[in-house]
């Protein structure tokens, strides 16, 4: 009886993994979590294409409470307007950058991208970060061809999702600050 009930309390908790206390690139925090699991990043600029295949929550301290050790479900004011535009004002937001602008893969630079391996549907989470620099991931787009008998499809390769590529899945993805990225 005490094995099964371990067994199951094992299972209902979700670990949370430190970047980069526990591991020192996002990758690799993403790369030992669990289905479910929390990866907290720390404030710090990050200079790696990242890719998501599996569904867990990776955050910055915008959206973590580091006491309880759990996920904040909102931000009251992490944004104003200002002139002709809006501003973050969060700094745990400004200050945990992402920056994909050195792709080990051109054909791979979305700063982002979430892609399940099996091609099964993931739903992660995407909370507080500021995401910069990416140059988008290479993917063969398929463009109808117009008054063709029968209809027919032509495929071009373009750079899409610059610093976010999702493929297959239902992101959540909030309270971020995208800019500087291509396509």
């Amino acid at each position: 009886m005490r094995l099964i009930l371990l067994i199951l309390l094992s299972v209902c908790y979700a670990d949370v993994i430190h970047v980069p206390a526990d591991y020192s690139t996002i990758q690799e925090g993403i790369d030992a979590a669990n289905q479910d699991d929390i990866v907290v990043v720390s404030p710090a600029t990050y200079e790696e294409n990242i890719v998501i295949d599996k569904t867990i929550t990776l955050t910055s301290l915008a959206l973590f409470n580091t006491e309880t050790e759990t996920i904040i479900d909102s931000l009251d004011t992490w944004f104003e307007w200002g002139t002709g535009q809006y501003d973050i004002i969060n700094d745990s937001i400004l200050t945990t950058i992402i920056d994909g602008s050195q792709p080990v893969n051109d054909s791979l630079g979305s700063t982002i991208l979430i892609k399940a391996a099996d091609d099964d549907c993931i739903s992660p989470k995407i909370l507080g970060f500021t995401i910069t620099g990416g140059k988008g991931t290479l993917i063969n787009r398929a463009y109808p061809i117009p008054d063709s008998d029968p209809p027919d499809t032509s495929y071009i390769p373009q750079h899409l999702g610059g610093g976010l590529f999702s493929y297959v899945t239902t992101p959540d993805v909030r309270y971020n600050y995208f800019y500087n990225n291509g396509s």
